[in-house]
């Protein structure tokens, strides 16, 4: 290491510890992968498949059984709701069985009508539920970003801008105050404030908002190693981990009021749009076994 980069080494707060958040993303993220990708599999070899047809008594029972699942997704609001007068379980159980039937419902579904569509009936009804599903990943990803993990409690921007504040503060003593790293942390401040306090009302700005973290994480990261030559492999990876706490809770801070906005509008659709896909899926029901 030069000169100048041991000047820098005894400033250097304790190694902190890596998130528990990106230590699981990678491992989490090759699970809905291959979820995804197993699922999508199954359907397509349902579509094209000779063992079963339309009229056959498996594809009847499969759509008994994606049909009872998607009625069932009306459970967990009803649970919600009667908490207080009823509990029976706790409410994260019942959370995880709405998300599974919300999965295993349309993949039923789909593999009871083999991606055929044939009287209107039927087409009204798999459109519902094709809405109904797309707005609960919607849901699953808005609620994501309001809560840490699956079951986690509710954060705040408060909490997330002090998250903010505490890794921005542990980085500063690695960070020459007219660097040009300072100069893009302080533009970038700016920016996640004013994103914040618009909110909705800037969406492009809101969504353009991780890319701006990333390109002012790159320009601290070049602007240490330019200015005090070969960093230790394991400073440089501590200045880059608390930047990246620093960034990600600012960016999570900045979009928490838009989030929860949006949120909640959500709820308003959601439960309305169930209703109706199970008020076309009974139809549905009825009319096969009329005619």
């Amino acid at each position: 290491m030069s000169a100048r980069a041991q000047a820098v080494g005894p400033h250097l707060p304790p190694k902190p510890a890596t998130p528990a958040a990106a230590t699981r993303a990678p491992a989490g993220l090759w699970r809905h992968v291959l979820l995804w990708t197993g699922l999508c599999l199954l359907v397509l070899y349902g579509a094209q498949t000779d063992a079963y047809d339309l009229d056959s008594e498996l594809a009847y029972w499969l759509g008994v059984a994606g049909g009872s699942a998607m009625l069932a997704l009306l459970l967990y609001p009803l649970r919600k709701r009667l908490d207080r007068y009823l509990p029976l379980g706790r409410l994260r159980y019942w959370f995880s069985g709405h998300m599974v039937l919300g999965i295993a419902g349309p993949v039923l579904i789909l593999l009871h009508c083999k991606l055929s569509l044939g009287s209107l009936n039927a087409k009204v009804a798999f459109w519902s539920m094709v809405v109904v599903a797309s707005s609960g990943i919607v849901g699953r990803f808005l609620y994501a970003q309001l809560h840490r993990g699956l079951y986690g409690r509710q954060r705040s921007a408060g909490e997330l801008r002090s998250e903010a504040a505490a890794a921005l503060e542990a980085a500063a003593p690695m960070l020459d105050q007219h660097s040009r790293a300072h100069a893009a942390l302080a533009a970038f401040a700016r920016l996640a404030a004013d994103t914040g306090r618009r909110g909705l009302a800037a969406p492009w700005q809101q969504l353009s908002l991780p890319w701006q973290a990333r390109s002012t994480w790159k320009i601290c990261v070049a602007d240490v190693l330019r200015n005090h030559g070969r960093v230790d492999p394991a400073d440089l990876q501590r200045l880059t981990t608390l930047l990246q706490q620093y960034l990600q809770a600012a960016c999570a801070a900045a979009r928490f009021g838009a989030v929860e906005r949006l949120f909640s509008l959500w709820h308003v659709a959601h439960l309305p749009l169930v209703l109706i896909l199970a008020l076309t899926a009974g139809f549905h029901v009825l009319a096969v076994h009329m005619y």
